[in-house]
């Protein structure tokens, strides 16, 4: 069973099982959680949908692909959204600790490495790139994680 993460009405996190859910660095004094389906969280995931939250209600619609115009857009994205909050997880101790830094440790060392033999070699990327980072990954068997499921 998968969740959304929010608080009042606004998305804050994705979450793929209880453990990620309870390892979030949130209050669940503020936040709450509600059940959504292994495929709803898979939309979530690659950037295929988006959540619109109404009290317990949630509703998924779906959305158009997104497109990076050229390698330089992909790499601020990946710089902006994805490392910056990989970095502040990855850098605070206390999270080693938990079952996602794993993950989240190998995907940043995957974007950050140059070379041939890592997964992510991002001059071969044909551009434009036609969808979301996200779903590149996933298309591609990329290990990675959403910005939202980062704690």
């Amino acid at each position: 069973m998968a969740y959304i993460i929010r608080q009042g009405n606004d998305l804050a996190r994705i979450a793929k099982d209880d453990t990620d859910r309870d390892q979030q660095n949130l209050s669940f004094e503020i936040y709450s959680s509600i059940n959504i389906s292994d495929s709803d969280f898979l939309k979530l995931k690659t950037s295929k949908a988006v959540a619109v939250i109404d009290g317990d209600n949630v509703t998924f619609t779906d959305i158009e692909s997104g497109s990076f115009p050229d390698q330089a857009a992909l790499e601020n994205y990946i710089n902006e959204c994805v490392l910056k909050p990989l970095n502040m997880f990855l850098d605070q101790s206390s999270n080693n600790t938990k079952d996602i830094y794993a993950t989240a440790l190998s995907y940043r060392n995957e974007l950050v490495a140059q070379g041939s033999d890592h997964d992510i070699d991002f001059a071969s990327i044909t551009f434009p790139l036609n969808k979301r980072w996200e779903e590149y990954c996933e298309e591609n068997s990329i290990s990675y994680l959403h910005p939202l499921q980062i704690p």
